[in-house]
């Protein structure tokens, strides 16, 4: 099976939702979409399940999960094993892997980079890595002004970006991408590991951040990754388990507090 190229279907309803000319053996596919619980498990079960593709479907609800399932284990052509990512990445920054029972399914979890999900399996450490890692800016070891785009799959993230709330500009500066930088403690700044087990690793962080008004916000967060098992993902997509489908999938939490006084 090879991959030649990804495609994002977006996905805002059962009517906008087709496969038509999508090549499942051609093609990475991934799927984001908002639609109601029930309308998605319809679409699933008579487009997805059972299509001989390589699959990785976005679905966002009070926490997000992340769904990575593949009916073959075979080798892509230009595919990076999960170990491979894995390796590398720990030879720059410390790597929570969380791993079920059989040892398949896998998720690279970075504390340093606030608790963020880089990278999944279904496979091991032979199997495919899920995740896209900028592997030549974190070799470097250079941190660039603007935003550190590390890759992965999931990540802790607060807005608004631009206006008068924003958080990425100063207050008097001029709503231009020169003048746009993302808060240390969303993109440099590490997570502390508060619990760690085989299948969770909870994050946690005390930071401050002052918007474009000038008004500072003194917070906590508490970020939670949790693998999830292959019952729970079948049942969350209202679907039997599907011959020959491996799958890995985790959600993560992020809970947000005030600290300031007012």
């Amino acid at each position: 099976m090879t991959i030649a190229k990804t495609r994002i279907v977006r996905l805002a309803s059962p009517a906008a939702a087709t496969l038509r000319g999508i090549r499942g053996r051609s093609e990475r596919i991934i799927f984001v979409t908002t639609m109601p619980g029930k309308s998605w498990r319809k679409f699933t079960k008579r487009h997805i399940i059972n299509k001989p593709m390589t699959m990785k479907i976005n679905c966002m609800k009070s926490s997000i999960v992340i769904i990575s399932a593949i009916t073959s284990l075979a080798h892509c052509a230009n595919a990076v094993p999960f170990g491979d990512d894995v390796a590398f990445l720990k030879q720059h920054t410390e790597i929570i892997v969380l791993s079920d029972q059989s040892g398949k399914a896998e998720v690279a979890v970075s504390p340093a980079w606030q608790g963020r999900v880089m990278t999944s399996t279904a496979g091991a450490a032979d199997g495919i890595s899920f995740g896209w890692i900028n592997r030549e800016l974190i070799a470097s070891g250079i941190m660039v002004p603007h935003i550190n785009v590390f890759g992965g799959e999931d990540r802790f993230w607060l807005g608004p970006e631009g206006g008068q709330f924003s958080i990425f500009f100063a207050k008097g500066a001029k709503f231009e991408l020169a003048d746009w930088f993302t808060p240390a403690p969303l993109d440099t700044l590490p997570f502390k590991v508060a619990r760690q087990s085989r299948t969770e690793a909870t994050f946690t962080s005390e930071f401050a951040v002052t918007n474009y008004s000038g008004v500072r916000f003194e917070v906590a967060v508490k970020r939670t990754v949790r693998l999830l098992t292959p019952a729970a993902v079948w049942k969350n997509l209202g679907l039997p388990p599907a011959k020959g489908v491996s799958l890995v999938a985790c959600d993560s939490k992020s809970v947000l507090c005030s600290l300031s006084s007012d």
